[in-house]
């Protein structure tokens, strides 16, 4: 999908750069098996972090992320602070964690990919977006993670759904009477 498309439906992945390395895991293979290390810190040090640590992605680490805006990726993030996040395979996990002590990292928080997207799905926006761009994706996802969306969630979900189809309907009536 086009940049320009994905930011326009999801504005806070323009709040982000990517250092990745193709990776052909499944979506079941990552939720099994994937996390990342979240390391906070001012704006220079998390860019300079970014890229010693670009030298090792295809090694022990899959791809990193930083942010180019302060933000709060966890609760306990502090306030201001820009965000490096750290992917890796959980049996890594050791490894990539000796590896940012090396390079002066003191504290990171660590967080599998089932625990992200379990949060994820809490977020009534998120699940709208995801079942707009992609119907039964969400339904998938619940069953990979075992957590069910709230039933609230649901139903706003689906009541987005009616009201799009009957303006839809309205709009192939307008276009059909102005022929």
């Amino acid at each position: 999908m086009e940049k320009s498309i994905l930011y326009s439906l999801f504005p806070e992945l323009r709040d982000w750069i990517y250092i990745e390395l193709k990776d052909n895991s499944s979506l079941e293979d990552s939720i099994r098996s994937q996390g990342k290390w979240i390391v906070y810190g001012s704006k220079n040090f998390i860019e300079n972090l970014a890229s010693i640590l670009k030298a090792k992605i295809g090694m022990e680490i899959n791809a990193l992320k930083y942010s180019t805006v302060p933000v709060k990726v966890t609760p306990n993030a502090p306030e201001g602070s820009h965000a490096l996040i750290v992917y890796c395979n959980e049996r890594k996990k050791e490894k990539v964690r000796d590896l940012l002590e090396e390079v002066g990292i003191k504290e990171a928080n660590w967080k599998s990919d089932k625990e992200s997207l379990a949060e994820l799905i809490e977020d009534p926006l998120f699940c709208l977006r995801l079942e707009l761009l992609n119907p039964g994706r969400l339904n998938y996802l619940t069953k990979l993670i075992q957590k069910d969306v709230r039933p609230e969630i649901l139903e706003e979900i689906n009541r987005f759904k009616r009201y799009i189809k009957k303006l839809a309907k309205k709009f192939k009536n307008f276009e059909s009477d102005n022929l």
